[in-house]
């Protein structure tokens, strides 16, 4: 992918981190998760529109020596069958550079995203400040550039409520790139668990 490539992804990402003016009612949060060798972050602006919900955000992995990327995501949203139970479509979009001890790849894609979620405080009489959240994102071969040939990623988390806009977040990741540089195929593969806060304003 050349330079056009590139500012078409920076701008997507200006694009989906920002929010509509005419939105009825805005929220935003941030989070700062970290292991014993990798940092995620995450901003991500809430708009709740007449029958949706509609979230732009930005992230950013950084893991010691085997990884760096960032995203833009835009989804909808919508309550499901019961109280507290909520799913999202959307699309998103990577760049990023992935290591191994031989190789060294460039990764640009753009792919589907999915995830649903259960808010206790909403779904049970009790009002438990727990929220449970599990997302894949998909970017098949024909959404992948440069020297990527396909990305998966899977997220599952918890959050806790501590205050009324603070909350502990427990999160899994697993991620699986494949890539093809100079005719060599190679593929990344990595899942750990982080836990960091989340604040809500």
């Amino acid at each position: 992918m050349g330079k056009k490539g590139w500012i078409i992804l920076i701008l997507m990402g200006l694009v989906f981190s920002y929010p509509p003016a005419d939105s009825p009612a805005q929220s935003f949060n941030m989070q700062l998760l970290a292991n014993q060798s990798a940092l995620d972050g995450e901003f991500n602006a809430i708009n709740q529109l007449q029958e949706s919900i509609l979230t732009t955000g930005l992230g950013g992995i950084y893991k010691d020596d085997q990884y760096r990327y960032l995203n833009a995501r835009l989804a909808i949203g919508n309550e499901l069958m019961t109280k507290g139970l909520s799913g999202e479509l959307g699309i998103f979009g990577n760049v990023g550079r992935f290591f191994r001890a031989d190789q060294k790849g460039t990764l640009a894609s753009a792919g589907f995203m999915l995830s649903a979620a259960y808010d206790f405080s909403r779904g049970m009489p009790e009002a438990v400040p727990l929220m449970l959240m599990s997302r894949i994102s998909l970017s098949p071969s024909p959404l992948c550039f440069q020297d990527a040939e396909k990305f998966t990623e899977i997220i599952a988390e918890i959050n806790w409520m501590v205050l009324k806009q603070a909350a502990v977040v427990a999160r899994y990741r697993y991620l699986d790139a494949d890539f093809e540089k100079k005719n060599a195929k190679w593929q990344k593969t990595d899942n750990a668990g982080y836990l960091g806060l989340r604040f809500i304003f």
